[in-house]
């Protein structure tokens, strides 16, 4: 029986060779860019830290204009599944902000990916959040894990979410899986 590393030049070509798709009318061949935009990723690394920072001191208008205003939440669960304007689902975490800013409860979100694709100005993040619901004294009431996924753009210089896709809820276990 012949054995199977004498593919592993093929596979080698194969691996180094350009990756093409199709635009829509199916002419013109376009490039995907598959590798890591360190500088994109950590301008990313900053929208999102300003999103947990927003949470965890209550600046709802903060919050809000991290959202391109056309953007769209998807709710992919078994408990509420369903889209919605991002205006919508504003105005229903609203007062959670007001609580958060008042004193009267807390809130922290962190976010971790499991893929991160895109190029200068459009992102597709892959990955979970875990959401922590504080009491006033800032002792952790409970922390809730959600596979999400977000695609971004980037206008004037500044990345704002266009769709939110909440999934299943995940563990702990999935949470600490990912690389922070």
């Amino acid at each position: 029986m012949k054995s199977p590393l004498f593919l592993l030049p093929f596979l080698l070509v194969f691996s180094l060779t350009p990756t093409h798709a199709r635009d829509y009318d199916g002419a013109t061949p376009i490039r995907v860019q598959a590798t890591l935009d360190t500088g994109r990723v950590a301008a990313l690394n900053a929208f999102w830290d300003r999103l947990s920072q927003t949470v965890q001191t209550g600046d709802f208008e903060g919050y809000a204009a991290l959202y391109h205003q056309d953007a769209v939440l998807v709710i992919d669960n078994a408990g509420r599944p369903g889209s919605m304007p991002i205006t919508q689902a504003l105005a229903a975490w609203k007062q959670g902000f007001e609580d958060t800013r008042s004193g009267k409860t807390g809130a922290q979100v962190a976010f971790r990916f499991s893929k991160r694709l895109g190029d200068a100005t459009t992102a597709h993040e892959t990955g979970m959040f875990a959401y922590s619901v504080l009491n006033a004294e800032g002792a952790v009431q409970q922390v809730v894990y959600v596979n999400m996924q977000a695609l971004l753009v980037k206008k004037e210089g500044h990345w704002l979410i266009t769709m939110e896709l909440q999934g299943a809820p995940a563990s702990e276990a999935d949470w600490n899986a990912l690389k922070p």
